[in-house]
C-alpha cells in the first residue's frame, strides 16, 4: 500500500468532527441521566473524564489538519488509536451500572448508547482495523464481563448476544476496510495508469515527430530532402494562391562538383555538400525560407512572399556566401567553390495543381543559363 493511499485511510479518520460532536453529546445526556437516575457522583465523574477525552480528540482533527508535510500516516493514525480506545474503554467502564443499580431505565439508556456508539465507531473507523476492532473490544469486553457476573440468569442470555455482537463487528469492520482500502488503490492504479498512458502519448507524439522529421530530412547534409521541398512547395503555394502574394524558388548547383569528387574523394564531396548546406541556411534567415537538397549537388531555395528582385538579391546572398567560404576546388576556374543560382517568380495564379511545378521548371532553366554564362552566376526569369 502507498503513502498516497495510507494518507487518504488516516484522513477518513479525522474528517469525523461532527460525529465527535454528537458522541461527546450522547456521552453527557448518558451521564446526566445516569446521574439523575441513582443520585450518585459516579456518573459525574465518568462524564467529566468521557467530555476530556472528546475535548481532547477535537483538538487533534485541528492539529491533524495543520499537520506538518515530514509527518508519516503511521504517527497520526497510532494518535487516533489512543483517543479512539480510551473513549472505547470509557464506554466500557459504563456497563457496571449494570452492576451497581437495579434501575432498568438507566440499563436501557447506557446499553442503547453503547451498541449505537460502537456501530458507528465500526463504520466510521473501519480504514485503520486497529482503531475500530479496539473500539470493539474496549467496549464489549466489559459488558461482556458484566453480563456474566450479574446475578440475573437473563444476562447470561444477554451474554451470548454481545458474543455475537463482537463477532458481527468484527466481521464487518474487516469487510469495510478491504472494500475501502481497495476503491482507494484502484483510484490509485487508475491515475498512475492515465498518467504512464499521457506519459506514452507524449513520448509517441516526440517520436512521430522524430520519424516525420527523418522522413523530411536529409541524412547528409541536414536540410530539407526532396519528399520535405514537394509537401512544402505545396503548401506554400496553397498559401499565397489565398493571400494573392509572390513566390520564389532558387535552384543552387555547386560548380564543377563531379570534378571535385574525382579528385578528394567522396567522402571530402560529402563533406562539401554539407558545408555549403549550412552556408545556405545561415545565409536564408527568415522562418518562413525553407533549404532543401534537390538532389546530388543541387539545392532548393524557397522563399514566399518574394518578388522579382528580392529573388535576384537572395541568389546574389548565396552566391557570395559560398564565395567567401573559399573551399579550394584546383578544377573550377577560380580556385574556389562558388555555386551558380537559377531563380524564378511568379505571382499567384493559373491551376494550383501545375503552377509550383512550372515555377521549379522555370528555376531550372535559370540555373542552366548561368551554367552557361560560366557558371558563378545568378540567372532569373520574371
Amino acid at each position: 500500500m502507498s503513502a498516497a493511499v495510507e494518507w487518504e485511510l488516516v484522513g477518513t479518520l479525522y474528517g469525523q468532527r461532527a460525529s465527535f460532536v454528537s458522541s461527546l453529546a450522547a456521552m453527557l445526556v448518558t451521564g446526566g441521566i445516569a446521574w439523575l437516575r441513582l443520585g450518585n457522583w459516579l456518573p459525574v465523574g465518568w462524564t467529566a473524564a468521557a467530555t476530556l477525552v472528546a475535548a481532547l480528540r477535537l483538538l487533534d482533527i485541528s492539529a491533524f489538519q495543520r499537520r506538518a508535510g515530514t509527518d508519516t500516516p503511521q504517527r497520526w493514525a497510532r494518535r487516533f488509536l489512543i483517543g479512539a480506545w480510551t473513549q472505547g474503554a470509557l464506554w466500557g467502564a459504563a456497563s457496571l451500572v449494570l452492576l451497581t443499580t437495579d434501575d432498568a431505565f438507566t440499563q436501557f439508556v447506557v446499553i442503547t448508547v453503547q451498541t449505537g456508539f460502537l456501530a458507528g465507531a465500526a463504520a466510521r473507523n473501519n480504514a485503520v482495523p486497529t482503531v475500530a476492532l479496539g473500539q470493539v473490544y474496549c467496549t464489549l469486553l466489559p459488558l461482556l464481563a458484566v453480563c456474566l457476573l450479574h446475578p440475573s440468569h437473563y444476562y447470561l442470555l444477554y451474554a451470548v448476544v454481545v458474543v455475537l455482537e463482537i463477532a458481527a463487528s468484527v466481521a464487518t469492520v474487516r469487510y469495510l476496510h478491504r472494500q475501502a482500502a481497495g476503491l482507494l488503490m484502484t483510484s490509485e492504479q487508475n491515475v498512475a495508469l492515465l498518467a504512464s498512458l499521457g506519459a506514452a502519448n507524449t513520448q509517441l507524439e516526440a517520436a512521430n515527430a522524430r520519424l516525420q522529421s527523418l522522413a523530411t530530412t536529409d541524412g547528409l547534409t541536414g536540410v530539407v530532402n526532396r519528399r520535405g521541398l514537394d509537401a512544402a512547395l505545396d503548401a506554400e503555394w496553397s498559401r499565397i494562391s489565398r493571400d494573392a502574394t509572390h513566390l520564389a524558388v532558387l535552384l543552387v548547383d555547386i560548380d564543377f562538383f563531379k570534378a571535385y569528387n574525382d579528385r578528394f574523394g567522396h567522402q571530402a564531396g560529402d563533406d562539401c555538400l554539407r558545408r555549403v548546406a549550412r552556408c545556405l541556411s545561415a545565409t536564408v534567415r527568415r522562418p518562413s525560407d525553407l533549404v532543401a537538397r534537390y538532389g546530388g549537388e543541387e539545392f532548393a531555395v524557397i522563399l514566399p512572399g518574394t518578388d522579382h528582385f528580392g529573388a535576384i538579391d537572395m541568389a546574389e546572398r548565396l552566391r557570395a556566401a559560398v564565395q567567401a567560404m573559399a573551399l579550394p576546388h584546383p578544377d573550377n576556374p577560380g580556385g574556389i567553390v562558388t555555386i551558380s543560382v537559377g531563380a524564378a517568380t511568379l505571382h499567384a495564379s493559373g491551376s494550383a495543381a501545375t503552377v509550383p511545378e512550372e515555377l521549379i521548371a522555370l528555376a531550372d532553366k535559370e540555373l542552366y543559363r548561368a551554367k552557361q554564362a560560366g557558371r558563378n552566376r545568378v540567372r532569373c526569369a520574371a
